[in-house]
């Protein structure tokens, strides 16, 4: 499927969903927000599973606009520093 004129591909982030990550753990849906959730403006939440059953909550991070603007240093900067303080 190729892209569409105009629209721009989904961040790396919204394209987990079925990966087995290095360390054992599948990523399931992406589990979608609500109108009400606040947050996660930057990150995509999905649910991983590991063989033998056990779940987790995966936060992927999306820096696409940071690495894409006129200075990624000072983007990315302010976009971790945002997600830690």
């Amino acid at each position: 499927m190729g892209a569409i004129a105009g629209v721009p591909p989904p961040p790396p982030a919204e394209l987990l969903e079925g990966r087995l990550l290095d360390n054992g753990w599948t990523v399931g849906g992406l589990i979608p927000r609500t109108m009400v959730q606040t947050g996660g403006v930057f990150s995509c939440s999905y649910q991983v599973t590991k063989p033998g059953g056990q779940c987790a909550f995966l936060k992927a991070m999306d820096y696409t606009s940071a690495l894409n603007s006129g200075d990624p240093a000072t983007a990315l900067n302010l976009l971790t520093s945002t997600v830690t303080s």
